[in-house]
């Protein structure tokens, strides 16, 4: 039998609540586990407790490459930042050699198969704007709707989920007729779990389309490059080999 592969998710904040490595194991990442894949998941220790500026996305970085070597290190085969805004990737793929993933760009490029149009379900106004400079750096303006925004803060998504969900379902109906969307993608990690009721209730709305799961897509994706012996090129994201950061507790690369 083939080996297991291992993939661990670096939640790009620091635990908040219920949102803790035990509790997103045991609700998001088990049930995608299977003879084939091992998955774990680790939260910050330093950094903010959600990402809605890009200051926080900065403020981030330094301990998400202190638990991505670490990872690597203990032998984890793949990692995924689970955020869809993709919060250090490129940084990542710099300081190891085991593929990082982020599913915000991936579930673009994916939403481009699916469809011609594509929007983004988002908690606020402010991740809209951000998701708007991503959609130009990813080379995917073509086919970009709009982004729909839910009014809810990235800390409250989980406290009504019924709430979430239906205004997610009013927003994609929305994207729909009136941006003429015919693919959605989701803004936030946070609404995965809530996929399969909104796809539900678009369907009976007489709105039939694709929703994507970007934890579902990423981790999947991650499993086949895994499987297909793929990780990024050295040549693009090489090593910053010699370079010490005053300061930091980053690791040594070399």
């Amino acid at each position: 039998m083939s080996e297991k592969r291992h993939i661990r998710m670096i939640s790009p904040v620091l635990r908040s609540g219920d949102w803790t490595p035990e509790n997103t194991y045991e609700e998001t990442l088990r049930p995608m586990e299977h003879e084939r894949l091992k998955l774990s998941s680790v939260f910050l220790d330093r950094g903010p407790h959600s990402i809605e500026y890009r200051m926080e996305e900065a403020m981030l970085v330094p301990d998400l490459v202190v638990k991505a070597v670490e990872a690597e290190r203990e032998g984890v085969d793949g990692l995924v930042v689970d955020c869809m805004a993709d919060p250090g990737v490129d940084v990542l793929r710099e300081c190891v050699s085991i593929p990082v993933v982020g599913p915000g760009r991936l579930s673009m490029q994916t939403a481009m198969l699916l469809g011609r149009r594509f929007s983004i379900l988002v908690e606020l106004d402010v991740v809209g704007r951000l998701f708007e400079e991503e959609v130009k750096r990813y080379g995917v303006s073509d086919g970009f709707a709009s982004c729909r925004s839910i009014d809810i803060p990235v800390l409250e998504i989980d406290s009504d989920r019924e709430r979430t969900t239906a205004l997610l379902t009013e927003a994609g109906e929305l994207a729909v007729r009136e941006d003429h969307a015919d693919v959605l993608v989701l803004g936030c990690t946070r609404f995965s779990e809530m996929t399969d009721e909104l796809t539900l209730r678009l369907h009976k709305r007489g709105v039939p389309i694709p929703v994507i799961n970007p934890n579902l897509l990423v981790i999947n994706t991650l499993f086949a490059l895994l499987e297909s012996k793929l990780s990024h090129s050295k040549v693009a994201f090489p090593y910053p080999s010699g370079k010490k950061i005053v300061g930091f507790d980053v690791p040594d690369f070399d």
